[in-house]
């Protein structure tokens, strides 16, 4: 991880213990001033506790390295990735993985990575409303007949134009940052960040939303080299489902909602775009309100982040407007792997916390929970109703039977046992050297219920 304290943190003087919070509201980290340290290991569930002193000594005591990226007047390239760019335009040009020597982008798209799109009704063709998606008819709904309309036309526009571009050097990254002037914003400005420490590429976009009340959907593209019979895989209540064949019945097939992350891969390459913060997107090309029975595997299709959208009459204000902040993440890959693109989520979600200890006079280390076993993954742990106890929830990310053990550091566990999704205790599982040890079905989610003391 890289340690990158709030200024607030060390100023001088008495401090609210409340604004050790601040640093949290997702509105304010836009314009927090943070101080690097450089990095620090920490295994899953664990903490540590470093007094600001022996930060600054080691922050001291570091020698001088080289940033680990070139800079050029057309290009950022680091260990992992080289994206090129019009200088005069700021317009991303390709975007290169440099493991493989794939150019991940097509080259022939008219949108680039990252790309602004806005979507609206063509007034050339459909009125602006949204009864020309879907004119209700109340009769026909309750006998299960669809009034959607798969022909209206859709005008979409990327930005106007750029307003100005800067690239933005820090000690193991460097973010290449524009700012737009573009339909259904007052402001925009967007961010692609890439680090020398890891192949994840940070997406992320600021934005004052205009006061739209026609129907009206904002996306980001990414317009991907592969080849054409691509795959597509999303996880969707903690369990990873291959596009189409996987899908029950006549489920969306235009639209997806996704717990972490979205993939689309052919035999050689593939990506893996992470959303901590906008679950839907669609996959293969713009299909809302096509109602699919199946998405065409056409050759260099578009992923689609969809983040807004006022499409649905519902309860909810017509209208959104007002600054809005919106991460992505985005890692390329040889083969699609359901544990790799989870954890690549969870990274996403930035699971660590950092916060100002109010007595830290020594290093110290601990952990929560320590588990182990090959395919398995915990993607829940939460305080049961019951006083000294944990729920864990476990996922087998694999097609066959696994075993799994764990423990609590610093707990004695009294008792283990499986239980459904109320809590009732099913069976009871063996505790041997204070260690929980089960054995998980093939792509099972098991709920645990562990007592401790």
């Amino acid at each position: 991880i890289e340690l990158k304290v709030p200024e607030t943190f060390l100023e001088k003087g008495r401090h609210l213990s409340a604004i050790r919070m601040k640093r949290l509201l997702p509105y304010n980290s836009k314009d927090e001033a943070y101080k690097y340290f450089g990095t620090e290991k920490l295994p899953p569930f664990s903490w540590t506790k470093i007094p600001f002193s022996v930060l600054e000594q080691n922050r001291a005591a570091k020698p001088a390295e080289d940033k680990g990226y070139k800079i050029t007047g057309n290009s950022i390239e680091t260990p992992y990735y080289r994206m090129t760019f019009n200088p005069a335009t700021g317009r991303i040009e390709q975007l290169y993985d440099l493991s493989t020597d794939w150019a991940m982008l097509d080259k022939n798209s008219q949108w680039t990575l990252f790309e602004y799109v806005r979507e609206t009704i063509d007034p050339l063709y459909n009125e602006e409303h949204r009864s020309t998606f879907f004119p209700r008819d109340v009769e026909l709904g309750n006998r299960s007949v669809s009034v959607w309309n798969h022909n209206w036309k859709g005008r979409r526009q990327s930005a106007e134009r750029i307003l100005k571009w800067h690239i933005e050097e820090e000690a193991n990254s460097v973010s290449f940052i524009m700012e737009f002037k573009a339909e259904g914003v007052e402001e925009l400005k967007q961010k692609i960040t890439f680090s020398t420490l890891h192949p994840r590429i940070k997406f992320k976009a600021y934005m004052k939303k205009e006061n739209f009340t026609k129907p009206e959907g904002i996306y980001f593209a990414f317009p991907l080299n592969i080849n054409g019979g691509w795959k597509s895989r999303f996880d969707t209540a903690g369990t990873f489902i291959e596009l189409d064949r996987e899908q029950l019945g006549k489920v969306s097939r235009d639209w997806v909602t996704v717990d972490q992350t979205v993939s689309i891969y052919d035999d050689e390459k593939g990506v893996v775009l992470a959303c901590p913060d906008a679950p839907m997107v669609q996959i293969g090309d713009f299909n809302f309100g096509r109602e699919s029975q199946s998405i065409e595997r056409k050759e260099n299709p578009l992923l689609l982040a969809w983040p807004m959208n006022n499409y649905w009459d519902t309860n909810f204000w017509i209208s959104q407007p007002g600054p809005i902040q919106l991460s992505y993440e985005m890692t390329p890959f040889k083969e699609f792997d359901a544990i790799n693109a989870y954890n690549l989520g969870q990274l996403a979600n930035e699971p660590l916390f950092i916060n100002a200890a109010v007595s830290c006079k020594e290093v110290e280390r601990g952990k929560l929970f320590e588990g182990c076993g090959e395919g398995i993954v915990p993607i829940l742990i939460r305080p049961a109703k019951k006083e000294g106890g944990l729920i864990v929830m476990l996922k087998n990310m694999t097609e066959t039977e696994a075993q799994y053990n764990f423990n609590l550091p610093g707990k004695t566990i009294i008792k283990a046992c499986l239980v459904n999704v109320l809590g009732e205790e099913i069976s009871e599982l063996n505790v041997i050297d204070n260690k929980v040890n089960v054995n998980i079905p093939p792509c099972a989610l098991s709920h645990l219920l562990v007592a401790f003391q």
